[in-house]
């Protein structure tokens, strides 16, 4: 859908910048469901892909910030929010570097929490900046909202995971509850790119 949008674009530039989130998007989705399942063999899965996975939806919702901060077209300012995200990151590399613990999923979790919210925030407050024709600004809130609600829910189904006890029960239920919001995130990120005049 990203790519079908063509001159029904909010902007040139706007749709540059959903296609490459959505690209980022479609990596880390192949980190956790193909690669992490299927190219390494169970008994020997650390988590790696899983690891990469959140460092392509890191990527992605950093994108997204970017989309969504912008006043106009020709906008090519540096998000102020986007300086508190990136100052975790470099700390928790440098932390990492300098061996304080030696875990990529650690380091990519804790990075991304920051870029997640500010993301959210950043969508939230995208229908003040003039920008967005008010449909679209609604797409773009409400999609980011489910997809917020779903990286909680992948989240607790990572913390929890399969132990056959209720903690194993929580990890299906949120599971589960995943794709029930992570389709309709997607679809309405993707609307978003279509210009709404309303």
């Amino acid at each position: 859908m990203t790519f079908l949008i063509g001159k029904n674009a909010v902007g040139v530039r706007d749709r540059r910048f959903l296609q490459a989130a959505f690209i980022m998007i479609v990596c880390a989705d192949a980190c956790f469901k193909i690669f992490h399942n299927f190219v390494i063999p169970f008994e020997e899965n650390t988590g790696e892909f899983i690891s990469f996975g959140i460092i392509f939806f890191l990527l992605a919702q950093l994108l997204l910030v970017f989309r969504h901060t912008r006043v106009s077209e020709e906008d090519r300012s540096f998000p102020w929010i986007l300086f508190f995200p990136l100052a975790v990151a470099i700390s928790m590399a440098v932390l990492y570097l300098f061996g304080i613990y030696d875990s990529i999923m650690f380091f990519a979790s804790i990075s991304y929490g920051p870029f997640l919210f500010c993301s959210l925030y950043a969508a939230w407050k995208a229908s003040s900046t003039g920008f967005y024709p008010k449909r679209n600004a609604r797409q773009i809130k409400l999609g980011m909202i489910f997809f917020t609600i779903c990286d909680l829910l992948t989240g607790i189904a990572l913390i929890t995971g399969p132990d056959h006890s209720t903690r194993e029960i929580i990890a299906v239920i949120s599971n589960n509850l995943i794709w029930c919001l992570y389709t309709p995130a997607l679809l309405l990120l993707a609307l978003s790119g279509y210009r709404h005049d309303d």
